[in-house]
């Protein structure tokens, strides 16, 4: 049985977090590769790997964990 088909309260917490880190790329992964202009997907990259870098995460699903008042 392989962990994707195990009930998540089955897997290790590292485990369950690995797989959310990889739902959220794959999320922004097909998001981006959605636009159609090239120009369009590198504009809107560079604006969201600034922005992580503005708010100090490392990975996109931290985004989802900031303080709006921050």
């Amino acid at each position: 049985m392989s962990a994707s088909s195990l009930p998540s309260s089955s897997l290790p917490s590292s485990t369950i977090g690995q797989q959310e880190n990889e739902n959220e790329n794959e999320v922004y992964f097909n998001f981006i590769n959605s636009l159609k202009s090239e120009v369009t997907k590198k504009i809107y990259d560079d604006n969201v790997k600034a922005f992580m870098k503005f708010c100090n995460v490392s990975d996109l699903v931290d985004l989802l964990k900031i303080d709006a008042q921050r």
